[in-house]
């Protein structure tokens, strides 16, 4: 099996200007930030398992489906880097140029992308804001 390695270049985990937008429309600092963060790492969990079943398995469609929706999710909430892999895997996987024993590896980056945005994502909550 030959190791995929994915195209994606970008150093920054987030998208600040997201994060600010979404602070902006949510009222009080970090309060709607705080509730989406939630639900992403919640359903984004989720979603990840059932990449990896479908991974393991051998099934593309579950796999190509969870990718999909992790790669909207993490758009959504500002996880740039996690988007970004999630699209390279996403765009693999519907040009059939990735075989399904390559499925695991690819899970696996994008495992370590998730671990970052989190990380990033919990930083961004607990950074000091203006009053």
């Amino acid at each position: 099996m030959k190791k995929i390695t994915l195209c994606y270049q970008d150093d920054r985990v987030l998208d600040q200007e997201i994060l600010k937008e979404l602070d902006e429309i949510g009222g009080e600092p970090g309060v709607l930030v705080k509730s989406l963060v939630e639900v992403f790492q919640m359903t984004a969990d989720e979603t990840i398992g059932r990449a990896r079943k479908g991974a393991q398995s051998g099934n593309k469609l579950d796999f190509s489906e969870s990718v999909h929706k992790l790669k909207g999710s993490s758009g959504s909430i500002g996880a740039l880097a996690l988007f970004n892999c999630c699209k390279e895997v996403d765009k693999l996987i519907k040009g059939d140029l990735v075989e399904t024993e390559e499925f695991d590896s690819l899970t696996d980056c994008i495992q370590s992308e998730y671990k970052r945005a989190c990380a990033s994502l919990e930083s961004y909550l607990h950074r000091p804001t203006k009053s």
